[in-house]
């Protein structure tokens, strides 16, 4: 966890990381499945910035985590 950054925000960022991952999934491929760009995938991941509500329900069907689990898994 980055030191700098809110424990939610940083924690959130590893967790939707490593989920991509292990998936096999690319910051790119997960950009275009959920319909924004490859920079905001990796401002998530940092932790710089949250998905909003709509863009988390995306989140969780592409990565297949519950939405209501999605920001604590």
């Amino acid at each position: 966890m980055r030191p700098d950054l809110p424990a939610g925000r940083a924690d959130f960022g590893e967790r939707l990381r490593a989920r991509r991952l292990s998936l096999g999934m690319t910051s790119e491929a997960l950009a275009f499945a959920v319909g924004v760009g490859r920079h905001t995938v990796l401002a998530w991941e940092s932790g710089r910035a949250m998905p909003s509500l709509l863009l988390l329900g995306r989140l969780g069907a592409v990565l297949r985590v519950p939405f209501d689990e999605l920001t604590l898994w």
